[in-house]
């Protein structure tokens, strides 16, 4: 059960007589390859409800190799319908009982719902490549303006006819 993942060759040896009593000895290779369990877990992603536009908005993940054999070539990458930074993080090879940790932000600048996923790729021991998508929706909406007291100069000038002393705050 903890064998490490290869193909495993034995020699066999045949010894024998044909009906005329002659001997012949003959060798052969059997090749007998051992997989083990790949798992690899990871946290929940925590996404909020509402995002602003423009605002950038940290995607974090924990993963663990909890399975019982190296991944080779480890990937993680974030995919969707808006502006990504730090988007991509390339682990290599991430052996058992290994954890780790991704974070990469995104930023919407259209309103609305957003489609995306986290998607993390590896090869498996005979070099199958493996893929997990963690779908995900991000709802932007502008950001609202504040309301301000009549006469209110956002710049922050007071209001005409006030005297030039006061300053609104």
């Amino acid at each position: 059960p903890d064998a490490t993942p290869k193909t495993y060759t034995l020699t066999a040896n045949f010894e024998y007589e044909d009906e005329k009593g002659e001997s012949y000895e003959a060798q052969e290779l059997i090749g007998i390859p051992v997989n083990q369990q790949l798992r690899l877990e990871t946290s929940e992603l925590d996404i909020p409800a509402e995002v602003f536009l423009g605002e950038p908005i940290s995607i974090s993940v924990d993963f663990y190799n909890t399975g019982k054999a190296r991944l080779s070539n480890l990937m993680l990458k974030l995919e969707g319908d808006f502006e990504t930074q730090n988007a991509s993080y390339y682990v290599g090879n991430f052996e058992v009982g290994s954890s780790d940790y991704f974070e990469g932000m995104v930023i919407p600048h259209t309103p609305g719902i957003h489609e995306g996923a986290l998607v993390i790729t590896y090869e498996d021991t005979s070099g199958e490549l493996m893929e997990i998508r963690k779908p995900f929706t991000i709802n932007a909406i502008e950001m609202p303006m504040p309301e301000f007291p009549p006469g209110f100069d956002p710049e922050g000038m007071p209001p005409e006819g006030s005297s030039k002393n006061i300053w609104w705050i």
